[in-house]
C-alpha cells in the first residue's frame, strides 16, 4: 500500500489549540528519525492531592497531576491528570526519564492528538521537536 504522506520541510509551523498557541509564529523542528515528539516545559510540577470517593466508601484515594509551564507562557500553567513516565534515548546517547503528555497539535491545518515529552533542554533553539512515530 503506498502511503500518500506530505513533505513538509526542516521546520513546520504548529499550533497548539489547547495551551493557547495558536498565532501561527511557532515553529517545531521536524525530526522523522525521532521515536517520540518533545516540547518544551519551563517549569514542571508532580502535584498529589487526596480525594474522598464520591461512592459509599469514605475511603481517601490519592490522585496526582501534572503542572506544567510551557515556553513563552510566563506565569501560564496547564494541569494534566492523563500523564506518564517515559524513558528517552537523547542524540548525544544520554538516557532521560522523562513525563508526557498527550496534546493536540496542529500542522498544516491537520490535527493530531499525541504523545509529547517534557524536555526542560533551554539550550534547544527549536521550541518543539515532532518525531515520526
Amino acid at each position: 500500500k503506498k502511503l500518500n504522506m506530505e513533505v513538509i520541510g526542516k521546520t513546520a509551523a504548529v499550533s497548539f489549540p489547547e495551551l493557547g498557541i495558536t498565532d501561527g509564529t511557532t515553529y517545531a523542528r521536524v525530526d522523522t528519525g525521532a521515536k517520540t515528539s518533545a516540547i518544551w516545559a519551563t517549569s514542571i510540577t508532580l502535584s498529589t492531592a487526596t480525594t474522598t470517593a464520591t461512592t459509599t466508601t469514605t475511603t481517601p484515594t490519592p490522585t496526582s497531576s501534572l503542572v506544567v509551564g510551557f515556553f513563552n507562557q510566563d506565569n501560564v500553567t496547564h494541569t494534566f491528570t492523563d500523564y506518564a513516565e517515559t524513558v528517552v534515548s537523547c542524540s548525544n546517547s544520554a538516557v532521560e526519564r522523562r513525563y508526557k503528555v498527550k496534546l493536540l497539535v496542529v500542522i498544516n491545518n491537520r490535527r493530531i492528538r499525541a504523545w509529547f515529552t517534557l524536555t526542560s533542554n533551554r539550550k534547544t533553539i527549536q521550541s518543539e521537536a515532532v518525531g515520526g512515530d
